[in-house]
């Protein structure tokens, strides 16, 4: 396949395979990206709509996501970043020139760029660095249907959805509830009764290595980051803490 093209008629061709890769799964896109020159991940990125190029990112190395989103617009660039994971954002971000990453960030959207900023904030490779702020959270008072209703309003990416994190009036982390748990529980049920005990978190500023380790000891899909006063900040998910088991191999 072809990525660049002169003539206007084969372009309508090429057109159509752009669709055709749109509709590939995210990981698929990403291993054909591998395969092109610098020139040709160009033309594919730009071709794509901002969240799928965004997924696809994700699933290439970090270092080749920061190149590719510097070669294109900044516009573009922004846009594409602005649909990516927090934490993943923060993570390319690092990759880039500080005046580079700062103009992206000052063309994203508000809310997005915020979350964003307070992840560069951590130091690198620590669970404040790994985790994401996207997640379901209610409070600890809350029933089953309050559950439901979350998750009914939830935007995140669904490998954030494992636990549902309560919390208090303090914003500090009280229980965590798997899915599972609240299927065919009645609905008035308060969410507490279902937390896992006993409760899993990790510190923000301890290191990658501790948070692989009680993703190990505990079979964990999801951990919870909590600052010393024990208020929550984010959780780290498997697919993190399986790109970093992948990476020190």
């Amino acid at each position: 396949m072809n990525l660049i093209e002169s003539d206007p008629a084969r372009r309508v061709k090429l057109r159509i395979s752009y669709d055709r890769l749109a509709e590939l799964h995210p990981a698929d896109i990403a291993d054909i990206l591998e395969d092109l020159s610098h020139n040709e991940q160009k033309a594919l990125i730009e071709s794509l709509d901002d969240e799928t190029a965004a997924h696809a990112l994700s699933e290439i190395p970090t270092k080749m996501q920061a190149d590719l989103l510097e070669s294109i617009s900044p516009e573009k660039a922004a846009d594409i970043v602005e649909e990516m994971p927090p934490d993943e954002a923060a993570d390319v971000l690092n990759q880039l020139s500080p005046e580079t990453s700062a103009g992206l960030l000052a063309d994203m959207g508000k809310e997005e760029a915020q979350e964003v900023r307070e992840l560069l904030g951590f130091e690198e490779n620590t669970a404040g660095a790994l985790m994401t702020t996207e997640y379901v959270v209610v409070h600890d008072s809350a029933t089953v249907t309050g559950a439901i209703e979350a998750l009914k309003n939830f935007e995140g990416p669904i490998e954030s959805i494992h636990m549902i994190y309560l919390i208090d009036n303090n914003v500090v982390l009280t229980g965590a509830v798997p899915i599972a748990r609240i299927v065919l529980a009645d609905a008035n049920s308060p969410l507490k009764g279902f937390s896992m005990d006993p409760l899993i978190s990790v510190q923000a500023q301890k290191d990658a290595r501790s948070v692989v380790d009680l993703f190990h000891k505990y079979n964990l899909m999801s951990l919870p980051v909590v600052d010393e006063e024990g208020h929550l900040l984010g959780i780290v998910t498997a697919d993190d803490v399986l790109e970093i088991a992948i990476n020190r191999k």
